[in-house]
Formats: structure tokens, sequence, C-alpha cells
């Protein structure tokens, strides 16, 4: 048996980076099977789980959803229109060097 998630309308999700709306789309794919050898046996990259009469098919259908969604949604191409911050390629460290030097230290006067 193959179980297949699909959205059924367009859902959209907030990027991460600019906060605006962008369609968003998961897909996922997953195989009952009837033997813990069948997934064993199993060579391709489908998940597949263990079928069991008492299994509870809601909670692995919102598993399943809940697992193709990313943890932050992004545009592929995202315009924030934000330029970026020229102290941030200095390195996370540059404005501890300012505080080095006017303190005192190896680098700077003398104690």
């Amino acid at each position: 048996m193959e179980v297949g998630l699909a959205p059924s309308r367009a859902s959209t999700g907030r990027c991460g980076r600019s906060d605006s709306a962008f369609p968003l789309a998961a897909k996922s794919e997953l195989k009952l099977a009837e033997t813990e050898s069948e997934i064993e046996a199993a060579d391709d990259d489908v998940d597949r789980v263990l079928a069991t009469k008492s299994m509870d098919v809601a909670a692995l259908v919102e598993d399943e959803a809940i697992l193709a969604l990313p943890m932050v949604p992004l545009h592929e191409r995202c315009e924030t229109g934000v330029a970026p911050d020229a102290s941030a390629e200095a390195g996370p460290f540059a404005p501890l060097a300012g505080l080095r030097r006017s303190n005192g230290g190896p680098n700077g006067s003398p104690r």
C-alpha cells in the first residue's frame, strides 16, 4: 500500500528572510509494509512503515505532513530590500578588537 501526500490546494508560507508570502508546497511518499523483511529488503529512498491493524493512520499522515514542511520556509530567490551589513563581513568579533586596543593588552598600549 502506498500513501502519498501532496497539497490539494495552493498553500502559502511566510519567507523567513523577507516575511513575504509565497506559494509553499510539500510532498511526501510513504509505503506501508506487511513485514519487517520487506522494509529491510527495499533498495529505494521511499520511507516504509510496518502496517498493523491498530496503527493510527491519522497520526501517521499528520507526522508525514509536518516532516515534509521546511523548518524555515525561504524563497529560492529572496529580494529583501535590505543592504548587507558591512560589519558582518569583518566577522563577529571585529567590534571586540577595538575594545582590546583601547583597554590595553598584548596589541594595545601597556597597562
